[in-house]
């Protein structure tokens, strides 16, 4: 991500650095609501507020070494994947007492979907960003506002992430890169950046996903319960159930697959999809589902 493409797509963010960076004075906590991109877009205000400069190179250099872990006064805690927990905050904590290592004398602390985090963890986060000592700085991010403590809230900078046009990204990433449709539409609500996509691409494994619903509806039209078996075989982790079940959707919305009862079909996957969350057991899931989609297609 780099300083032009901020100013673009993420103009009230970009106007905010420029203007303090030109007056020496930042906000010591901000918070990144969206849908996408956040984790880069933090890394990218990290860069900014590490070296207090827009020079895309020595941002570069440092959201690369934050990437490899490598950067000691940037810290990142993740809730993308697990709760964040006290104990990680409190380590946080006694990090930033330490002495910074840069010319700026500059900590920065992102907190990717800082929303997945205990109550104890807030708590300390909370006491954190009210008391702050010396340089630190806080970036926190989430794609859900109302599941932040609404105490943080008011304590940060609130940044709301511009969307760009997703038919847009959809069409480009189909003419660019000569991915299918699907493929196409999920990358889109992943990253609004073409240069990330093929990467996005390969490490979520996003065309054999893809592949899995042209093969199910496919299916379907020959025989509903080889479909559902060959899903079942198929599917098996949240992430995968979470890819698969948007792409049918997208597909039933946007008459990809044209099928009976398509409307009755689209409601059970949307009602698949609304039970994913960070405990989901995917098989269960998956046998629900099947059991949904018979009653709609028998019917």
């Amino acid at each position: 991500m780099n300083s032009q493409w901020i100013k673009q797509h993420q103009p009230t963010l970009y106007r905010i650095l420029q203007q303090s960076i030109a007056k020496s004075r930042l906000s010591h906590a901000f918070l990144l609501i969206g849908d996408k991109d956040l984790i880069d877009i933090a890394q990218f205000m990290s860069g900014v507020i590490y070296t207090h400069s827009l020079q895309q190179e020595e941002i570069e250099d440092v959201i690369h070494h934050i990437e490899l872990n490598q950067l000691v006064d940037v810290k990142v805690l993740d809730g993308f994947q697990t709760s964040i927990k006290k104990e990680e905050v409190i380590q946080l904590q006694h990090q930033l007492s330490q002495s910074a290592t840069g010319a700026t004398n500059r900590k920065v602390v992102i907190i990717h979907h800082c929303d997945n985090a205990s109550t104890q963890a807030l708590n300390s986060l909370l006491k954190m960003i009210e008391e702050p000592v010396g340089e630190n700085y806080f970036i926190l991010t989430t794609n859900n506002v109302n599941q932040v403590l609404p105490t943080i809230v008011s304590r940060c900078i609130n940044i709301q992430c511009e969307n760009i046009n997703q038919d847009e990204i959809i069409n480009e990433i189909e003419e660019q890169l000569g991915m299918n449709r699907l493929s196409a539409y999920y990358l889109s609500t992943l990253t609004s950046q073409i240069n990330r996509v093929e990467s996005l691409a390969n490490e979520l494994n996003i065309e054999t996903y893809s592949m899995v619903v042209y093969d199910f509806f496919h299916d379907m039209q020959e025989d509903v319960d080889v479909a559902i078996v060959n899903l079942q075989l198929l599917v098996n982790d949240r992430e995968s159930v979470k890819a698969i079940f948007q792409m049918m959707i997208y597909g039933l919305s946007y008459k990809v697959f044209s099928i009976e009862n398509s409307i009755a079909v689209q409601e059970v996957c949307l009602q698949t999809i609304s039970k994913i969350n960070r405990s989901v057991y995917v098989p269960l899931l998956i046998d629900q589902f099947a059991y949904q989609l018979k009653e709609v297609i028998y019917v």
